[in-house]
């Protein structure tokens, strides 16, 4: 019984729409395809153009008869004339369209580009495999678990993104066989197209899967497969099939590899990036909701503490110089660290969170040796984002002031590395508000307390402020040396600052002064 006239309009259809899909999607992976593709879009669109036209010229001819003839009708009949113009454009149209696929299009078309597409779309959905390898293939599926320790610690979603690649590659497999056997040279047979296989999970899934766990899973599928061969082929064919499979599977692993490297070259790229920003703005003490958020997106808790390291690699030389940023990052890691790196300025700064793993002297020391001879800073151990800022900041100044401890200290030179709390007093001569506050709390109201005229405070002042005599100290006090000696290693163990010590009586020293300052503004 032959078909209704709508039912052949709606296979003719469902052949062009199929056939435009395999057309596009062969095209995404074919430049010269796409290029012809185009050309014929545009004498499509231009013909189109042309039809338009004419529709709107027979369209505008119609409404005005109709408008004549409208003078002596009713509403009624001009609805009614109105609507049967609509049906018989419609089924003009249709005619068109229809013999228009008739001509560019049937269904052996729409076979035969599906067929060029079958090695090369991506998989969304289960494949169709035939019987006896759809049982080998549940059998490797099987041995995951078994032969594979990290498989059942993988989530119920990437367990079957994993098979859904492991069925798509052997559906690949099987089609590439296919027409590599139907060649008229096997020499000169199609290769292997692969790096889509791994576009079928997104591309987050690599970080769920290793490439070694992705090689791993690709020689127990070719293993499982070769020691079931004869249940999916025939014996003559064996030998030729296993020859493909070992073939195949270098070109998975091939693309496993290339999608890997590309993976991770892009991932470290936007890590890199978020990285420099986050930095950057700690540096400009910006300490708001949205650097905690990119610190969270790079691995770092809400919870934590951390320094700052700031010095200048002995390399600068930029390949060099990001192979030694590797190190160091892998470094701190194997400590149980975790970091921070970005150049500013001509500087490498890091920002390291210990995870009470070790202290910053013990992060550090084994990363000195990637440095030059120059200055080596340390930041203090600070608390939370707020405390990252300081802590960069600190350690960018005591960089900036390091050329002053360079001539106090000319016999052994500057220390490495070179600690922000040890050049309090050059840091607030630097502008550094953060030392004079650090200065003037620790050091100077430590000392008076509530009382502006504590004896303690009083003592320590006039003792630096007279050249360090024990004798001209007490005059002035009109105390008993002993006294004066008293108060000092009282003064010692409140501040930690020792004013027998000629660098330890600078740093109170300019306390003592940047403490005067602030309480004559009170």
């Amino acid at each position: 019984m032959s078909r209704s006239k709508s039912s052949k309009s709606k296979e003719r259809s469902s052949a062009g729409t199929l056939a435009k899909v395999a057309h596009d999607a062969v095209a995404l992976f074919n430049p010269e395809l796409r290029r012809s593709a185009e050309g014929k879009d545009d004498a499509h669109n231009d013909h189109n153009a042309v039809a338009d036209k004419s529709d709107k010229a027979d369209k505008a001819n119609k409404q005005t008869s109709s408008h004549s003839s409208s003078e002596h009708s009713n509403t009624k009949r001009r609805r009614s004339k109105r609507n049967t113009e609509s049906a018989e454009r419609s089924t003009a149209s249709t005619e068109t369209v229809e013999s228009e696929l008739d001509k560019v299009v049937s269904l052996s078309d729409t076979q035969q580009v599906a067929e060029k597409m079958s090695l090369q779309t991506q998989h969304h959905s289960s494949v169709s495999l035939p019987d006896g390898v759809q049982q080998a293939v549940d059998k490797a599926l099987q041995h995951l678990d078994r032969d594979l320790a990290w498989h059942s610690n993988l989530s119920e979603q990437d367990k079957q993104l994993l098979n859904l690649i492991i069925e798509t590659a052997v559906a690949d497999f099987l089609a590439w066989m296919k027409e590599y056997r139907h060649s008229a040279d096997a020499s000169q047979g199609p290769r292997p197209s692969t790096d889509h296989i791994f576009f079928v999970a997104p591309l987050e899934f690599t970080k769920a899967i290793s490439l070694k766990q992705a090689l791993e899973v690709t020689r127990l599928i070719v293993d499982i497969l070769e020691r079931n061969i004869s249940g999916f082929s025939d014996p003559e064919n064996e030998q030729e099939i296993r020859n493909g499979m070992l073939y195949y599977a270098r070109e998975v692993a091939f693309s496993a590899a290339s999608v890997y490297a590309t993976s991770a070259e892009a991932r470290g790229d936007w890590d890199t990036r978020i990285e420099t920003l986050t930095i950057e703005d700690l540096i400009d003490n910006v300490t708001d909701h949205h650097v905690t958020s990119r610190m969270g997106m790079l691995g770092w808790t809400s919870d934590y503490h951390c320094f700052a390291v700031v010095g200048k690699l002995a390399d600068g030389r930029e390949l060099e110089s990001g192979l030694v940023q590797r190190r160091i990052r892998g470094t701190i890691r194997a400590q149980g660290g975790e970091c921070l790196l970005s150049n500013h300025d001509g500087l490498l700064v890091i920002l390291v969170d210990p995870r009470a793993k070790g202290s910053p002297e013990e992060f550090l020391e084994p990363l000195i040796r990637y440095f030059d001879d120059g200055p080596l800073c340390l930041g203090p151990l600070r608390h939370q984002v707020a405390g990252a800022a300081d802590t960069i900041r600190a350690a960018l100044i005591t960089y900036q002031t390091a050329p002053a401890m360079s001539v106090l200290s000319e016999a052994t030179g500057i220390p490495r590395p070179l600690r922000a709390d040890d050049v309090l007093p050059e840091r607030a001569l630097f502008g550094d508000v953060t030392a004079r506050q650090e200065l003037y709390t620790s050091v100077y109201a430590s000392l008076r307390g509530d009382d502006p005229e504590n004896s303690l405070l009083k003592t320590l002042s006039t003792f630096l402020l007279s050249g360090s005599s024990l004798e001209i100290t007490a005059r002035e006090l009109n105390v008993h040396p002993n006294t004066v000696r008293y108060r000092l290693k009282r003064s010692i163990e409140i501040t930690g600052w020792d004013p027998m010590n000629p660098r330890e009586a600078y740093v109170l020293l300019t306390a003592v002064k940047i403490g005067l300052i602030e309480d004559s503004h009170e």
